[in-house]
């Protein structure tokens, strides 16, 4: 491990250090060590510790053989400087039984891709253990000075055996499939110093490029420290070797706890030097603070002054409120059906901070799948924090829906079908090397999560998931109309989760599990319009009440003797009811019909503590809202309403505004919705949204992962700005985050945020939208599909539209006065122009970053740069291409076209030249951007 390292430290760092240094000279093994420090540090001797290079590094003229495997190959290039201080590392390493260095053994270097260009590098020893560094074959970190390599920067490569052959691989490409952050890996021949060494495993670290190949946007990657953990270990008289742990006193033992160990972030220096970054850290910094929390409340070896110090860090936050418990369950769902348990320890868990949610996600890395842990479901076999999770309901129970999907019978194999033809050329090489055997072989691995799976299906679909007792009271059995009222327990009877989606009577009539669900029914939650029973054992309760409506006996009279009888007889009543349920995973429904037994209450009857629904609060905070439950939208009559705060609607609840509705909010005000807003004014009377008289701003529209489509039409949206609020920083005034949407005939003036809109993750349509005044861009799309049609951007200070990794058509669109470029898409973008014009801008339309743009038709005036531009900004993306037809360009002040070398950029078919570009100069110099 580096003692010190290109982790953000800070926090009384270098103090650290120090201490740790002196306990580990001074400790681990002081006589010997304290005397080969004083033959290799002392500065008054003149003869350095020789060093006997490994063959490997010694440098080899003659050409090495090429590899005949399919792989790619590394060669790189070490001074012999350079070799000496990896060989020492290495060689302290094998004596003392784990890698100990520092910054001072990081070196030059230098390497290439299959005889390519030659790129500058730093490397050093990686790891931990020494199995990085047997024999010949060390595991190396490479950070690249300036280029990308496989669209990385920074990367290791090792042994292979060091992730399990191909599981590793394999897990990473598996998350990936559940769009769960892994780093980016593949195998490759590695050629040192002329020197062939076999087959390496190239993982990528963490960084800003691996979060963006994968769809998200720039965010801190942290974790917890180990320096404390690492520097007990070095403390004791022998340092053990991997994965066995010597008795620890229990004065040095919560040295090696979650409790003990500081928030860190990779690449600190940077996220602090950048407003907005070092708004992220902060909030992710928070949330790791207080997942460690939730970790020690989990420890009882920890004390009750450590608990209770947990509880107040806590402050009431809920896992939900912390990370994304979504894709957390699909990590898990994946761990367990690959039997993980090496990356679920606090040390070796890995998170990056989605600004765009202000939530924390987790990183599937260095799972090592080939070390199996147990067969049981992730938080059945951790400790500490990963076991704390189980209480979080989102958490739970989406882990159990994902661990379904996954166990499905043909999961396995469409996985290990979509990795052909890598899989097979990976193990043909592997097998080159060495005999797999059946551990590592891919028929080993399918077979070995093949019953994995089915063990797991067997966990999530338990053959008797829930029992029930339902029981009936009579208000009055001589009344002459019949009531009462029905009751029925029902428990979980193993620890799948287990869904009661509502009762189902025989005229057909069904009473919903949410509509049923009583107050004190302690460890349930709804979801939807079911109920998700508690996974500990306690019992819901569901109420409703006993009628004649709710029988299809052959008369009334008959319903009524049965009852009197049963009642009399204190036995069983038969109503004809069906509970409907499933475990949580499955998708069709199970039925029992319920026997009914008189309720004998010697308490009267609990009023219980009723929690206000969040509809009630809604509509007490902001009473110009009407309910409208039979469509699940609240509606607000035509007028002018001041808003009070933010205005934020329950999860799944449609806002629906008419012609002639005006709302304005506070300054810092919000409208987040996470449901349909469903908007339309007509040509006289719009809908408006803006701030109150006198101010000057507002914070905006956000929709969160609406699960239908949103439609604007006749709407203006005036003098937003966007939100930034501790960690949730949004850049548009108008943001919809996976949430289509469709708008017609709308208006986003004078907008004061990074975007005037930003569409992110989702589908959408503009129609006869006009821009006006925005501050910065107009309209910002990343990883979107949709069209632009006859829309207007005007007077906007930066770039009309903005795509990044989205495919959009543009159609008879115009951009008039815009700062920057008309349309500008990047980051594997696919952009279609259909006709159009653009008329005083910086640039007419710019392709980047690998993106593939088309324009027909359109005609670009007055571009007081060029008209069109095809350049690379990012080099993770590669080359880009544009091509025009039937273009009109008049008055460019500086040419019609500008190409990068590489890029390519054809008009009328004919390949335009060209060039060698400065591109960090002609940004600075606002050529090519603002």
């Amino acid at each position: 491990m580096l003692v010190k390292d290109e982790i953000g430290r800070g926090f009384g760092l270098g103090l650290g250090l120090l201490v740790c240094g002196v306990l580990i000279g001074y400790f681990a093994r002081p006589l010997r060590w304290l005397a080969d420090a004083s033959r290799e540090d002392s500065s008054t001797s003149p003869v350095p510790r020789e060093v006997v290079l490994s063959p490997h590094l010694v440098p080899n003229e003659t050409d090495p053989p090429a590899a005949d495997n399919g792989l790619r190959t590394l060669f790189f290039e070490i001074p012999e400087a350079s070799t000496a201080t990896l060989q020492r590392v290495r060689d302290r390493a094998i004596e003392r039984g784990v890698i100990v260095q520092t910054d001072a053994d990081t070196v030059p270097a230098t390497l290439a891709l299959d005889g390519g260009a030659p790129l500058e590098a730093e490397v050093r020893i990686k790891g931990d253990w020494v199995d990085h560094v047997q024999g010949d074959s060390w595991s190396l970190r490479v950070k690249l000075a300036d280029e990308r390599l496989l669209g990385m920067r920074v990367f290791s490569i090792q042994r292979p055996m060091t992730r399990g052959m191909l599981w590793e691989w394999t897990t990473h490409e598996a998350a990936r499939k559940l769009d769960v952050l892994a780093p980016r890996s593949t195998f490759v021949n590695v050629v040192i110093n002329g020197n062939p060494n076999g087959l390496y495993f190239l993982e990528e670290h963490f960084s800003k490029e691996m979060v963006e190949a994968q769809g998200r946007r720039e965010g801190p990657i942290v974790l917890w420290d180990e320096s404390t953990h690492w520097a007990v270990i070095l403390h004791k008289a022998r340092v053990p070797s991997k994965e066995v742990r010597l008795p620890t006193s229990r004065t040095l033992a919560p040295a090696h706890s979650l409790g003990s160990s500081p928030v860190r972030a990779y690449g600190e220096k940077r996220l602090n030097s950048i407003e907005s970054l070092n708004s992220m850290l902060l909030s992710a910094v928070d949330k790791m603070r207080a997942l460690r929390a939730q970790g020690v409340m989990g420890q009882n070896a920890n004390g009750r002054m450590r608990a209770m110090q947990a509880l107040s860090d806590l402050q009431g936050k809920t896992l939900e409120q912390l990370v994304d418990v979504e894709r957390l369950a699909r990590y898990h769902a994946l761990a367990s059906l690959f039997q993980i348990g090496h990356s679920l320890i606090w040390h070796n868990m890995r998170f990056y901070h989605d600004p765009l949610v202000d939530r924390l996600e987790p990183i599937s890395f260095d799972n090592m799948p080939h070390e199996i842990a147990s067969r049981e479901p992730v938080p059945f076999r951790a400790r500490s924090l990963v076991a704390q999770f189980a209480h979080s309901s989102g958490y739970y129970d989406r882990l159990y829906h994902w661990m379904g999907r996954i166990s499905a019978p043909g999961w396995v194999d469409e996985l290990f079908e979509g990795l052909e033809p890598q899989l097979s050329t990976f193990e043909s090489a592997l097998s080159d090397e060495q005999v797999l055997g059946e551990r590592f072989a891919l028929a080993g691995m399918k077979q070995r999560l093949r019953a994995q799976a089915i063990y797991l299906r067997k966990a999530v679909y338990p053959p008797d998931p829930a029992n029930f007792e339902a029981f009936y009271e009579l208000d009055d059995p001589h009344a002459a109309n019949l009531s009462g009222t029905i009751e029925v327990d029902a428990w979980s009877t193993t620890l799948a989760p287990v869904v009661v989606e509502g009762f189902r009577f025989s005229n057909g009539a069904v009473i919903s599990g949410r509509e049923a669900l009583i107050a004190e029914s302690l460890g349930a939650h709804t979801s939807g319009e079911a109920v998700v029973l508690p996974y500990d054992g306690r019992s819901a309760t569901f109420r409703f009440d006993l009628n004649e409506r709710l029988a299809n006996l052959e008369t009334v009279k008959q319903l009524k003797q049965s009852v009197l009888q049963a009642a009399k007889n204190r036995g069983p009543l038969g109503l004809d009811i069906d509970v409907l349920y499933r475990p949580i995973a499955a998708v069709g429904v199970e039925e029992e019909t319920l026997v009914f037994r008189p309720r004998n209450r010697n308490w009267g009857e609990q009023t219980g503590r009723p929690a206000a629904p969040s509809l009630d609060a809604l509509l007490e905070r902001h009473p110009f809202l009407i309910d409208d439950g039979a469509r699940s939208e609240v509606t607000v009559f035509p007028g002018t309403w001041e808003v009070e705060g933010d205005l934020v609607l329950p999860l799944g609840l449609r806002l629906r505004l008419t012609a002639g509705t005006t709302l304005q909010f506070d300054q810092d005000a919000v409208l987040l919705a996470q449901g349909q807003l469903l908007f339309r004014g007509s040509p006289g009377a719009l809908v408006v949204l803006e701030q109150k008289p006198g101010l000057k701003s507002w914070k905006g529209v956000c929709v969160l992962e609406a699960d239908g489509r949103s439609q604007w039409e006749s709407v203006v949206v005036r003098n937003t700005d966007a939100v930034s609020r501790a960690g949730w920083v949004l850049t548009g005034g108008v943001t919809f985050y996976r949430s289509p949407i469709t708008m017609r005939r709308v208006r986003i003036e004078n907008t004061f945020a990074e975007d005037g809109t930003n569409f992110f993750g989702t589908d959408f349509l503009l129609e006869e939208v006009t821009f006006k005044g925005c501050a910065s861009d107009s309209f910002d799309g990343d990883f979107v599909t949709g069209e632009v049609r006859r829309c207007v951007f005007e007077d906007g200070l930066a770039d009309g539209v903005d795509f990044s990794g989205s495919d959009v058509r543009i159609v008879d669109s115009r951009f008039l006065r815009i700062g920057d470029k008309a349309i500008s898409a990047g980051e594997d973008s696919v952009v279609h122009v259909q006709g159009g014009m653009a008329d005083e801008v910086s640039i007419g339309i710019a392709a980047k970053d690998g993106s593939r743009v088309t324009a027909q038709g359109m005609t670009i005036r007055g571009a007081r740069n060029y008209a069109l531009a095809a350049f690379i900004k990012k080099p993770q993306f590669g080359p880009c291409s544009l091509s025009a037809r039937d273009l009109t360009i008049e008055g460019s002040l500086r040419g019609d076209a500008l190409a990068q070398t590489g890029c390519a950029l054809e008009i009328d078919g004919v390949a335009f030249p060209t060039q060698d570009l400065d591109v960090e100069r002609l940004y600075r110099e606002k050529i090519l951007g603002q």
